[in-house]
Order: structure tokens, then sequence, then C-alpha cells
């Protein structure tokens, strides 16, 4: 089978510079032409088309030499971390800016296939359990190479991001990989959409990529529903309110680690949990059909 997102091997060393998508480069050339010697505003245009400006970047990506995931750029800066999530736990709460610095960040969740590399070299355990919620053989299916792996713990999911050598993203780097600089409720934008994620009446986990149209900002995909995604912090339902304003880590230690990102089994009258603010947490060592991961890497 082959999996969708994949290219070459070769790694670059640096990130490559932005690019913009060609017919949205000639508009954007157009609209500045007409401004300048018409005076003709092309923003109501680009309202209408539903562009925003960062819709005419293409953010770089590199291939993992390890297990040939797609790696997404996330540039440095500030954020809008918070507010949005599950309103019954408070834990969003409050809102405030992030600066991060810049980091790597996969382009989807980490499928059966990637996973299946660490389990052969040794340095990974295989799912807790080789099903998913509809089908008896899962795990060890091809048809289901590129979906993702789940029955991980938050163990199972750092082991493997080290042998690929990378690492579980923090809290804070999944949400600005998922929610962009504007402080958007969803990775498309501000409004739910089933047809833009797997979610609401969904029955089972998909292929990964399934939903470009419902990619992040940076180009990140399914980081709302599919599979709930470990991250690297402990939980703390208050560490909003003394979270350091750069680079925070989470709480140095707790009983129980973050999860973000929603799953496949969310309905449509809980939709905040798809949300990109939204935080759950499980013990480490949980594991069940509704959980994956993906990982990150820091820039040099």
């Amino acid at each position: 089978m082959i999996e969708p997102l994949l290219v070459n091997n070769q790694v670059p060393e640096k990130p490559r510079s932005f690019s913009v998508t060609p017919g949205k480069l000639l508009v954007a050339i157009i609209s500045c032409l007409l401004l300048v010697c018409c005076g003709i505003c092309m923003l109501p245009v680009f309202v209408f088309l539903g562009w925003k400006i960062t819709d005419l970047i293409q953010y770089p990506s590199k291939p993992s030499s390890a297990d040939n995931m797609v790696l997404m750029y996330v540039s440095s800066g500030e954020f809008i971390m918070g507010g949005g999530g599950n309103p019954a736990l408070g834990d969003g709460v409050p809102i405030h800016r992030v600066r991060l610095n810049a980091f790597w960040i996969d382009r989807t969740e980490v499928t059966n296939r990637m996973y299946t590399l660490c389990v052969k070299a040794g340095k990974c355990k295989p799912p807790g359990k080789k099903y998913s919620a509809t089908r008896k053989i899962y795990y060890d299916d091809v048809r289901y190479a590129a979906y993702p792996v789940i029955f991980v713990s938050w163990s199972d999911a750092n082991d493997y991001c080290a042998w690929a050598g990378r690492r579980l993203p923090t809290e804070a780097e999944w949400e600005k990989a998922a929610r962009g600089s504007d402080g958007r409720e969803y990775p498309w934008g501000n409004q739910p959409s089933k047809q833009l994620a797997n979610y609401g009446g969904a029955n089972d986990t998909m292929m990964v990529g399934s939903f470009p149209a419902g990619a992040s900002p940076f180009e990140a995909m399914d980081m709302a529903g599919n599979v709930w995604e470990w991250v690297a912090d402990w939980y703390s339902g208050s560490y909003y309110s003394i979270s350091p304003s750069s680079n925070p880590t989470g709480p140095e230690s707790g009983d129980r680690r973050v999860l973000r990102g929603g799953a496949w089994s969310i309905d449509d009258s809980n939709d905040f949990n798809v949300r990109t603010a939204t935080r759950i947490a499980y013990e480490p060592w949980i594991s069940n059909d509704k959980i994956g991961f993906r990982c990150a890497v820091s820039q040099p």
C-alpha cells in the first residue's frame, strides 16, 4: 500500500524559504497593481473567496529519514493560547499570549506502517490491541497501514518519537500548530464542520490526511478529530494561571498527561472537544482505540 503525503528521503538541513502558490500569487500581484494604479481594493474579493493572508503562504516541509513522515515548519513568535475548551472544566483560562521558538511538527498522526518500523527495530512495543472499533484486524492489516496507530500509551508514544529522532510536542506547540496566531477555534476557522474532520457520526478512524481542507494554518492535518493525541506535558487545570510566557513545558510532575485534538467518537453535541484549545488528561499508562499521537522536533 502506498501511503499518502510521502516524498523522497532527502532531508534538508535548513527550512526552505516560504513560497506562494502561483495562482494566488498572480491574484495578489493584480490586486496590488489595481490598488496602486486605480485605487481599487481587492480586499472584498479576498473576503468573498474566503481567503486570508496566510492562505497565500506555503509553509516549508521536510521528510524524516527515520519513518518518512512529512514535518511542517511552525515559525517562531506569539500566538493566543487557551479559551474555547470544555466549559465544564474551565481549564482553558486565562487566555494568554505565548511566545514559542520555531519547531517542526508531523503533518499527520503517526500511522500503523510507521509505528511498525519502530517495533521491528526493537525500540517500541506493539500496540496493546490489534483491532479498532469496527475492525477485527487493524494494526496488522495492510489496508490500514496509512491509518493512525492506536492503543498506544504515553510511554509508547514517547519511545516512538525518540526512536524517530523527534519528541512529543509540548501542549503549547501542539496548540500553535493547530490554530496559528489568530486564535481560531478550529484548525480551519471558527465554525465546526463534520466535512473538515473525522468526528460527529463517525464510527472509527480514517486514513490520515483525509481532510486536506481541514488543515491548520501551518498545513498540519487531522489536528481535529480522528484520534486524541498525546503531548509531552503533565496536566494541571490551573497551569495557565502560572504558565511562563515563553516556551512553556507544563508542570514539573503530575499523575496525568495531556491529550489534544478530539477523536472520531466525538458527537455533534460535544464538538467543543475538537476545538484547538480543548484539553483532556489521562493517566499515562492508558491506551484505547481513540488515542494516537504525532511528534515534533525543535528547529536548531
